[in-house]
């Protein structure tokens, strides 16, 4: 477990966006994630104080536009803005609207995805609780960082009762969950991804998993 990194307030009493970066950078290192990734700061100047803070999964015009009616000064989002390269951020595209809102509002973006997916304490740790996972171990490494976790029930459930279990544990979706599989099938040993998942299928039957649970299968277009 790392140690807490402190945030220091300034003369006036206000914490900066620098400090608040320190804090996500300890617990969800940049350089942990996957090479493809675009994590960090978005927008906003290090040095811009920060009273509120806003969380979201992903940095949409409509999450932007909740942030700025609550006042906040730095948003938080799971997947990235800018995934894919852009050549224009004109106000015309739905990238270049979000960004012009971000500027307009005064408002910081930044970014923690595999990064966050990987950490010790991070998204795939925190999937393997909710689902009531003990002795665990990543699903597989890449680039040289543990993706996925796979863990053991304490008790052997069937499928049925685990997919009941597992969606009372997680937070309310519109779709729920989606769940392929005899409901009477035995599960014992879980594997957890919390990202998209369809490209580790190999590795999950590699570890003996009798599920395999992940957030969603392409999020990005």
């Amino acid at each position: 477990m790392s140690e807490p990194v402190p945030v220091v307030e300034d003369a006036s009493g206000e914490v900066r966006l620098a400090d608040v970066i320190a804090v996500l950078e300890r617990a969800y290192p940049p350089d942990s994630a996957q090479s493809w990734d675009q994590v960090g700061l978005v927008t906003g100047d290090p040095e811009q104080p920060v009273r509120r803070i806003h969380l979201a999964l992903d940095p949409t015009l409509a999450v932007i536009e909740e942030a700025r009616a609550a006042g906040a000064d730095l948003l938080i989002t799971h997947h990235p803005l800018l995934l894919r390269g852009v050549n224009s951020v004109a106000v015309t595209s739905a990238k270049g609207a979000s960004v012009t809102n971000l500027i307009v509002g005064d408002i910081a973006l930044y970014v923690a995805h595999t990064n966050a997916d990987v950490a010790a304490e991070g998204v795939c740790v925190a999937l393997a609780a909710a689902c009531g996972l003990t002795d665990l171990e990543p699903l597989v490494m890449s680039e040289d960082q543990p993706l996925g976790r796979v863990g053991r029930l304490e008790t052997s459930m069937t499928l049925g009762e685990f997919a009941t279990a597992v969606a009372a544990a997680l937070p309310s979706a519109p779709v729920g969950i989606r769940v392929s599989g005899p409901a009477d099938a035995v599960v014992e040993r879980v594997a957890v991804l919390g990202g998209s998942g369809d490209d580790l299928f190999a590795a999950v039957r590699a570890s003996g998993a009798d599920v395999y649970v992940t957030a969603d299968l392409r999020h990005h277009p």
